[in-house]
């Protein structure tokens, strides 16, 4: 950006104190977020600090820098193991890490460190407390003795920039992409049997949440607020609750056509019995965090145009989740899959297929996505990568359809009858919640795409129902709802 306002007679000036911090301070607010930061267990977390930090070190060795700067607030968290709660619906602390050859350089306000195992959880791995605001400083400070700076051109600030280069006005960083962000996105042993247990738990609150509205509705008043907040009710209830990944989308009716709908009292509208109402909403535990999208219809035929859609929508789903593909394969190539069943129907959405999700941090995580738009890095998937898939269709003014799984991504070698065996990545579903069954339209369906509902259906009872049948969660009516949700499309 500076180079062509440069050519054309202007200039980039950084601005040192943030104008809108100074907004804020006229309007009363207070400072930076001061949420307490916490130890993430190993149990959750899978690998030590050290071990992160051996890695990290090993890949700056091999791009010959000294040190490497780290803002990306996820990033920060998962390689100390500590979790915060500074921004919304995302357990991170506003902090910056400074890694060097020798040294673990933390910068983060005090106060937020003061817990005795906090302090000792960092301490075990000599990570050193710096406040907040000596960050530029001491960035400058190292640029000025030498030190050789590897960043992320996508990730790092001006001010980073500009503090290297006061250092040092000769010195050039080694730009790079994050080495941090495919270890981040590999999940280990321990943090896929967290996003597992997390899924199953959420699983149990869905059960629940939708078995009551498909009741509730057109029997007593159901709002997209109340539905919201019901939503939220039913996951807070669960173990290792620890709030919402994101803002839940409640949208019936018209609304449901807003890709992101943000319900508010203003706009909140009552359920009704002959319209659809999409529901995409995700919680955060201490073990893994979900995203999922159900559509529903509360009538008990819905139009079979309203069907159809449904069941593209449904079979886009299938075409991707059931795929099958080799190491390097990006989600750029893979999002085609999708679309197809739409396409050939005359429908289409226009906004992406897949994102990463994080372990018990940020809902959308790179560095990989699934997309119709190629866009850097566009990284190729792993095993241990997770990945929403989402394909949907929205009618304005009308209704909108969407259906979202959490996927794992697994790899496998098939032996074909004659010939060498091949290595490939599959998916398998996270989430475990039944589609309407209302809304499928059988005859649309191939045979495959029967059988993968009826093992996929089997395996959201199997795993579901037993905290259904006993324990803290029993409920009866649920289980029987599930039951009926899960049982075989032609039966």
């Amino acid at each position: 950006l500076s180079e062509p306002l440069t050519g054309g007679g202007h200039s980039l000036v950084p601005l040192w104190n943030n104008p809108i911090f100074d907004m804020w301070e006229q309007e009363g607010r207070l400072g930076r977020p001061s949420a307490k930061v916490r130890p993430h267990p190993i149990e959750y977390a899978g690998a030590s600090v050290a071990d992160k930090l051996s890695e990290l070190r090993g890949e700056m060795a091999k791009a010959g820098a000294d040190a490497i700067v780290v803002s990306m607030l996820d990033e920060v968290a998962w390689m100390l193991n500590v979790r915060g709660a500074d921004v919304d619906y995302n357990p991170v602390t506003m902090a910056h890490l400074v890694v060097t050859t020798h040294e673990t350089l933390l910068f983060i306000d005090e106060a937020k460190v003061s817990d005795a195992d906090t302090k000792t959880h960092l301490l075990v791995d000599n990570v050193k407390m710096l406040p907040y605001d000596a960050f530029l400083s001491t960035v400058q400070t190292l640029s000025s003795s030498g030190t050789k700076f590897m960043l992320d051109a996508g990730k790092t600030s001006w001010a980073v920039y500009s503090a290297i280069q006061a250092g040092d006005p000769k010195a050039v960083p080694i730009e790079k992409f994050s080495p941090i962000a495919h270890p981040k996105a590999r999940k280990n042993a321990a943090e896929r049997k967290g996003m597992e247990a997390a899924h199953v738990r959420d699983a149990v609150a869905m059960a629940k949440f939708l078995c009551w509205i498909e009741g509730a509705v057109g029997t007593e008043e159901v709002t997209e607020l109340s539905a919201a907040a019901k939503a939220e009710f039913f996951r807070a209830q669960q173990d290792k609750f620890a709030g919402l990944s994101f803002p839940t989308i409640s949208a019936s009716g018209p609304h449901g056509a807003i890709t992101h709908y943000c319900v508010s009292p203003e706009t909140s509208r009552t359920l009704r019995e002959e319209e659809m109402f999409l529901c995409d909403s995700g919680g955060q535990y201490l073990d893994g965090t979900t995203d999922v999208t159900r559509t529903i219809h509360f009538a008990k035929a819905p139009p079979d145009e309203v069907r159809r859609c449904f069941t593209r929508v449904l079979q886009g789903h299938i075409g991707l989740a059931d795929a099958c593909f080799p190491p390097g394969t990006t989600g750029f190539q893979l999002d085609v899959l999708a679309r197809l069943p739409l396409w050939r129907d005359g429908i289409m959405y226009a906004h992406g297929t897949g994102h990463g999700v994080g372990a018990y941090l940020g809902v959308h995580e790179g560095p990989h996505a699934i997309s119709f738009s190629q866009r850097p890095p566009d990284a190729a998937f792993e095993a241990g990568f997770t990945t929403s898939i989402e394909p949907g269709y929205y009618l304005q003014g009308k209704f909108g359809i969407r259906i979202e799984n959490i996927m794992m991504t697994y790899a496998e070698t098939i032996t074909p009858p004659i010939g060498p065996s091949l290595d490939l990545l599959h998916f398998e579903p996270l989430t475990l919640i039944p589609f309407q069954r209302r809304l499928i339209d059988t005859a649309l369906l191939s045979p495959h795409e029967i059988s993968y509902l009826d093992r996929y259906h089997q395996r959201v009872f199997d795993e579901v129902s037993p905290f259904l049948i006993s324990g803290p969660h029993a409920d009866a009516k649920t289980l029987d709802w599930l039951r009926e949700s899960t049982r075989p499309l032609l039966s």
